[in-house]
């Protein structure tokens, strides 16, 4: 499995409401921190090497991963971080951990602060470079993709639109080479730059998935996935 790059340095500003003192990653759900939820899932679907890329409240998240490394069940995993002294955006978070480690070779991109049930592996085996897209009710939050024959040919901007639509969820297969020309750029997203630049030359696949797909970023969505973790047995992952 390739590495496993995880965007987790957000502010989490819309959480605040209900859980001020805590980083989105360390949200508590079902006695533990959606964190742990979080690297269940990727663990269960194969992944291994972790690597977190940190800016708020870093040490915090730092703390939960240094005693989720001494549990036995993750003897086959390894946990880095990366600490941004700034804000670098998604896109200059992956930008500097590229370099950071030196990356040559493909590898996986997921956010901290979202529920796939499934996918990984499906992304892993894809061509790169690829995003991960699943079909939601109400596209309203998030946007919207249209895709053509598997490739992604436009990020169509939230709107009022309420209808159901699939959407990009956040987790990717891509090359390091396409981040060449950002390497200067000490902030950007990769929304609206590389991955917007790839739709606009049809070199972007759409991975789409039959997965349940939650983003904990707002309390409402939060409380959901409390309320499922709840409902069910949490040790699946």
């Amino acid at each position: 499995m390739k590495t496993l790059l995880i965007l987790a340095g957000g502010f989490g500003t819309r959480l605040r409401s209900i859980i001020p003192n805590l980083p989105k990653p360390l949200a508590p759900v079902s006695g533990k921190p959606f964190l742990r939820h979080f690297v269940d899932n990727c663990f269960f679907q194969g992944a291994r090497d972790f690597v977190f890329l940190l800016h708020y409240k870093s040490e915090m998240i730092q703390e939960v991963l240094f005693k989720m490394s001494k549990n036995e069940k993750y003897k086959e995993a390894s946990f880095t971080t990366i600490i941004e002294e700034y804000p670098m955006g998604t896109g200059g978070s992956i930008s500097n951990a590229i370099k950071k480690l030196n990356l040559k070779k493909c590898f996986l991109v997921i956010n901290a602060d979202t529920w796939i049930s499934t996918g990984i592996r499906e992304i892993q085996n894809s061509k790169a470079c690829s995003l991960a897209a699943v079909k939601v009710d109400n596209s309203q939050r998030y946007g919207k993709l249209l895709i053509n024959n598997g490739i992604v040919v436009e990020f169509i901007e939230k709107d009022d639109t309420s209808k159901g639509s699939w959407i990009n969820a956040g987790l990717y297969h891509l090359h390091p080479n396409i981040f060449e020309n950002y390497f200067e750029l000490s902030s950007f997203s990769l929304e609206k730059t590389i991955l917007k630049d790839l739709a606009e030359k049809s070199q972007l696949n759409a991975i789409k998935l039959n997965a349940e797909f939650i983003d904990i970023g707002i309390p409402s969505d939060y409380e959901y996935f409390v309320k499922l973790m709840n409902d069910r047995k949490t040790d699946e992952y």
